[in-house]
């Protein structure tokens, strides 16, 4: 099975029981690359082609992941409704973020729908290792701080973006609702994959095996015999995790998470980690007009979240002409 890289503008599709899919070669010789099952709404429905689309699409490897659709209104129905959909997806091998699917008007205020999005998306995290928002135009203007803390899926059918917003600055871009592609049957959702998407590991998969706790000490241990040569740097492919390649190289997560500053939970396809030496000494540029941070990720051989948490960017990564910030 091939695998592909996912770059900004890479199509992908959201599906449920509402599509019927006919012939998943035909999907992916369509240039969809990544797709997102509806996998729960509420406390007690599961979409009945969950298990089955979810596994078609993987099979001719497609990138899969869930979503949730909101029916919840405060923090302890968020809870609950959280807790059901961890439960159906975590023993899937899915590499998309679960998704929270966030349209119904049910809360008081804004701050309440806020206070209840977050409850679910950070329960999620915490047991899967990661969540994004998928939210239309009207709740991204009401909770937008929201987007600071996870990954947002902006719905906006249209020919152009909205809401001021830019393709570079977000996980993905629902752009339309009555798409049409080879090997489904009727309308379907259409995606763009944004400057933010990212590939994840569900740390929930795969608990029933032994965890590999002693395997850094076995590479040591065998060091004299079996010793693997340890690159300069290391290029993720889709599918590796931290924890499996530094396992591999007898290297420790942290060290590496902190020799690379990232996030030792979430690695990107195509990003090159270095293996050996010390931090890099940081590298400043003067921005110039036209310059966006995702461009500037990827000249200085960083990334978008790196530059926004080292110049304490806003929620839309604005920078500005004539201003220098951190880019390495």
């Amino acid at each position: 099975m091939v695998y592909v890289a996912i770059k900004q503008g890479d199509k992908g599709i959201d599906i449920s029981h509402y599509q019927t899919v006919t012939d998943w070669n035909k999907v992916k010789a369509d240039g969809i690359k990544f797709f997102y099952q509806k996998a729960t709404d509420g406390t007690n429905y599961t979409d009945p082609t969950m298990d089955s689309h979810f596994r078609g699409g993987t099979s001719v490897g497609l990138a899969g992941g869930f979503y949730h659709f909101q029916r919840f209104h405060d923090d302890n129905s968020a809870l609950a409704e959280a807790k059901y959909f961890v439960n159906k997806i975590r023993k899937y091998n899915f590499t998309l973020p679960p998704a929270l699917d966030l349209e119904t008007s049910s809360f008081s205020s804004a701050s309440a729908m806020l206070s209840a999005a977050k409850t679910f998306c950070r329960y999620v995290e915490k047991e899967l290792g990661s969540c994004i928002v998928y939210m239309p135009l009207e709740k991204y203007r009401a909770i937008k701080s929201i987007t600071s803390e996870f990954g947002f899926w902006f719905a906006y059918p249209s020919s152009n973006i909205g809401g001021g917003l830019r393709l570079s600055n977000l996980y993905a871009w629902q752009h339309s609702w009555k798409g049409r592609v080879n090997g489904i049957s009727g309308d379907v959702d259409l995606d763009y994959a944004g400057g933010n998407f990212f590939i994840v590991k569900n740390k929930a998969y795969g608990k029933a095996a032994p965890e590999p706790k002693s395997e850094p000490k076995k590479e040591s241990h065998s060091k004299s015999t079996s010793k693997v040569s340890v690159p300069s740097s290391y290029t993720v492919k889709y599918g590796d995790t931290l924890s499996e390649i530094c396992a591999k190289y007898g290297l420790s997560v942290d060290a590496i998470a902190k020799l690379n500053h990232i996030d030792k939970d979430v690695i990107y396809v195509g990003q090159v980690l270095k293996l050996k030496g010390s931090a890099p000494t940081a590298k400043y540029h003067k921005v110039v007009a036209g310059d966006t941070v995702s461009e500037l990720a990827a000249k200085y051989g960083s990334t978008s979240a790196q530059i926004k948490a080292w110049n304490k960017l806003d929620k839309n990564y604005t920078i500005y002409a004539g201003e220098t910030i951190r880019v390495k």
